[in-house]
């Protein structure tokens, strides 16, 4: 499996479909989701290629797709309230969910979406990715949803 960065993005737009594993140096939890990821490649890996990126090496990627919640701000008092903008709209960020898989489809790229993301699947939840896999292998997208 490649290691995916910034300066490496266009591996994307290559393979029909791409699946990203990100995860974070450190995380215990990432470590343990890495073999079985490696397990899911072996398997799937005629149809779909894997890549595996460390988060501050993506981080431009992933705040594009993660899903994302207001910010919120917490006053000395305690009292917590969302951060508007000019306009009195909500202040959206990105939700940070490590480990975290990403899928593309080549399909899906255009104008507005340069790499084709497909959906974004809670790392911690494996089982979910080999559905995803299963459904990308018989070239289904219908059943991809995050």
């Amino acid at each position: 499996m490649r290691q995916l960065k910034l300066k490496n993005l266009h591996f994307l737009k290559r393979a029909d479909y791409s699946v990203v594993l990100i995860y974070a140096n450190g995380c215990l939890h990432c470590e343990t989701v890495k073999p079985i990821y490696k397990a899911l490649e072996k398997e799937y890996r005629e149809e779909i290629a894997f890549y595996k990126a460390e988060i501050n090496d993506i981080k431009a990627l992933y705040d594009a797709y993660a899903e994302k919640q207001p910010a919120m701000s917490q006053t000395e008092s305690g009292e917590v309230s969302e951060i508007l903008d000019e306009s009195g709209n909500p202040v959206m960020v990105p939700t940070y969910i490590i480990p975290n898989f990403f899928v593309f489809a080549h399909e899906l790229q255009g104008d507005e979406d340069e790499y084709g993301f497909a959906g974004g699947f809670d790392g911690a939840n494996p089982n979910e990715l080999e559905a995803v896999l299963q459904a990308l292998q018989n070239k289904s997208l219908t059943n991809v949803e995050s």
